[in-house]
């Protein structure tokens, strides 16, 4: 009732239009299945979209989505792929991150050769952070890739088994086997 549907349920969850509950306990058991149509050509890219919709305030739109689809054209060949993707302002939804069949996540690319790569055509970064600092795999579009320690006063360190081996202290100095690089003169 209510535009309310339950399956296996007939109290749903906070805020919930939709549920389906297990009564087995297993959660093998509550399984929702969306099939993409029966086709008998096994080409790429077919497959099934959740579409994840809202209002913007003035009209019902798309904000984004979830799609598993054939991984290649290859009759037989079940290797698939789970793509996400995101609206831009003034955009249409977009895929942003793919897992390919082998695991490997790609952001920015729709074949990741690696089990992560970034992908794209400006500057890029790989940032970790805490608190003020943070350590950064940054590749700008037109130079060579840098690793980055940033925050007031921090060094890059480098370790061997969680025990530092050297260093770049704030000032550029470089040290081995110290922790308290100084200047050569």
């Amino acid at each position: 009732s209510a535009g309310l549907v339950g399956i296996g349920t007939s109290a749903l969850g906070s805020n919930a239009k939709f549920e389906v509950k297990s009564t087995t306990g297993s959660i093998s058991s509550a399984t929702i299945r969306i099939n993409g149509g029966e086709t008998t050509t096994g080409a790429i890219n077919t497959g099934s979209t959740l579409l994840l919709t809202g209002h913007d305030g003035s009209n019902e739109r798309d904000f984004g989505s979830v799609f598993a689809g054939k991984e290649n054209g290859t009759s037989g060949n079940r290797a698939s792929y789970l793509a996400f993707g995101t609206r831009p302002n003034g955009g249409a939804v977009t895929e942003r991150v793919r897992i390919s069949s082998t695991g490997a996540v790609g952001i920015g690319t729709t074949s990741p050769s690696e089990q992560l790569e970034i992908y794209g055509i400006s500057d890029h970064r790989l940032k970790v952070s805490r608190a003020s600092t943070a350590i950064e795999l940054f590749q700008p579009a037109s130079a060579s890739p840098m690793l980055n320690a940033s925050g007031t006063g921090v060094a890059l360190r480098f370790g061997i088994n969680d025990t530092e081996a050297a260093r770049i202290d704030s000032s550029g100095r470089v040290g081995i086997g110290t922790s308290s690089p100084g200047d050569f003169g």
